[in-house]
């Protein structure tokens, strides 16, 4: 179970993944084809993905108006456009990216990069979680929120389940900021 509080109330404990850290010897899932986040009556669709290191992703347009997608360190970086079938982006790094758009302050998501799709899971919204198929032997996991708060921790996994509570204080509300560093009225 995860215990999550939060100064930022837009991001809730059923947004919290959390996702075993990679080991040797662990394997990863195999490739699929990019995933899809939408930009769709002013918002990105779904709000949140959860992928594997090296994973793909396609932002296509589906309103009538231009949008852009950009992430602050700009990983993603796709300018103003009614474009249906923009390329996929690879996420490489670990960890959780803001996508925003440059037009529409509301138009915000999160992407979740993990090292196995297969051993990460999203929260439910009562706080608990289960990842099925954990190499058994000690492990380390990952409990991240959309802001960017981290908990690890080590667990010794055994053939029968293996219960976990951990605690995670979400971090304050971004500064939202226009690709020319401008400021958003957070909204």
């Amino acid at each position: 179970r995860v215990q999550f509080s939060s100064t930022d109330p837009s991001v809730k404990v059923d947004q919290v993944v959390v996702y075993v850290a990679w080991a040797k010897g662990m394997k990863r899932s195999p490739e699929v084809p990019p995933h899809q986040m939408a930009q769709k009556d002013r918002k990105f669709v779904p709000s949140q993905l959860v992928i594997q290191q090296h994973d793909r992703v396609s932002f296509p347009n589906l309103d009538n108006e231009p949008h852009s997608v950009f992430t602050r360190d700009r990983m993603v970086n796709i300018e103003a456009s009614t474009k249906a079938n923009p390329e996929a982006v690879a996420f490489r790094t670990e960890g959780t990216f803001r996508i925003q758009c440059d037009i529409h302050s509301k138009m915000r998501a999160h992407i979740v990069v993990v090292p196995s799709r297969e051993l990460a899971t999203m929260v439910k919204s009562d706080g608990t979680w289960q990842i099925d198929h954990v190499p058994e032997g000690l492990r380390t996991l990952k409990v991240i929120e959309p802001n960017g708060a981290t908990t690890t921790l080590t667990v010794t996994v055994c053939a029968s389940d293996t219960p976990v509570d951990v605690s995670l204080e979400g971090n304050a509300a971004p500064t939202l900021k226009r690709k020319n560093g401008s400021l958003f009225e957070y909204q």
